[in-house]
């Protein structure tokens, strides 16, 4: 919030030792029902925090952002594929734990696989879209960071942020994929940057079933 004012609820004060915060109050229009310029304008600011906070990892994890990198959650299949509890809280049968097990090695070698595109891990929001984002004057508020995390920034857009477009919306859809990548381009070129964006797509998912445990 110190960081990024304009982006951010202010913060009034926090208790550390039981994790509450108090914020100043916010005003602004729910993005879902606001102009589609705005998706855009927030995608360009989560971008350029993003980008920002590349440097700042260190400091991003002493302030107890879980951490999520791609070779932290390589580490972190095998744990949640053989978690106690799998079977009564994922709702799966004894076959679908087995198949389940049986694509660890898959998921494990795309880790490298997207970490060899060379995007730096960084904030994460980790339940980026419409409804905790708000359109305040000329740019947007962007709140409920409570799954901050250091991780691969292009998983705030798979399941959270486009899920808003069903697939019938697929030109909205890669409108706004283009919109964030495009912030990217120093990271290398078009091309590469979609290759990345749809490799990572099964690490997203891979990605929300770790934190919801860790929840």
């Amino acid at each position: 919030a110190r960081w990024y004012p304009n982006y951010l609820p202010q913060v009034l004060t926090i208790d550390p030792s039981r994790r509450w915060m108090v914020q100043h109050a916010f005003t602004g229009v729910a993005l879902e029902v606001s102009e589609r310029n705005s998706w855009d304008t927030a995608l360009r600011e989560m971008a350029q925090m993003q980008i920002d906070c590349i440097p700042r990892i260190p400091q991003l994890l002493a302030l107890g952002c879980a951490d999520r990198r791609l070779e932290v959650l390589e580490q972190q299949i095998d744990p949640l594929f053989y978690y106690p509890l799998l079977q009564e809280l994922a709702a799966l049968d004894a076959e679908e734990i087995s198949r389940l097990r049986a694509l660890a090695p898959r998921l494990k070698a795309l880790c490298t696989t997207v970490a060899a595109y060379g995007i730096p891990s960084t904030l994460a929001h980790g339940d980026f879209h419409s409804g905790n984002i708000v359109v305040s004057g000329d740019h947007c508020i962007i709140y409920d960071w409570s799954d901050a995390c250091v991780g691969h920034p292009f998983f705030d857009l798979h399941t959270v942020f486009l899920s808003n477009f069903p697939e019938t919306l697929e030109n909205e859809r890669i409108h706004l994929r283009d919109t964030y990548l495009d912030a990217w381009t120093s990271y290398g070129g078009k091309e590469l940057l979609i290759h990345a964006f749809e490799q990572s797509k099964p690490l997203n998912a891979l990605h929300q079933a770790v934190s919801y445990r860790h929840i």
